[in-house]
């Protein structure tokens, strides 16, 4: 576990890029407790939209049984997808 005070030193570093200030960003898995959310109001990063995805714990341990990691690349992909046929 990384320490809650470098995670938000670390977010609040990124959010600042110019990047995330001119196009926006995604947080995924972040905010994590009140402390953090905290933190993100006192930098004035608000969301505009929030997206919350759910799936099944059965769900969520299918899919990742089926992924894979290429040896050559380091690409995840899962072995229930065809590319050719989607």
């Amino acid at each position: 576990m990384v320490p809650e005070a470098i995670v938000n030193q670390l977010v609040e570093q990124r959010l600042a890029q110019p990047d995330c200030r001119v196009n926006g960003f995604v947080l995924e898995g972040f905010p994590v407790n009140q402390s953090q959310l905290n933190h993100l109001t006192a930098m004035n990063a608000n969301p505009s939209i929030i997206i919350q995805l759910e799936q099944t714990e059965t769900e969520a341990v299918k899919r990742l049984s089926k992924r894979r990691i290429d040896p050559e690349t380091g690409a995840n992909y899962n072995i229930n997808i065809d590319l050719l046929n989607n």
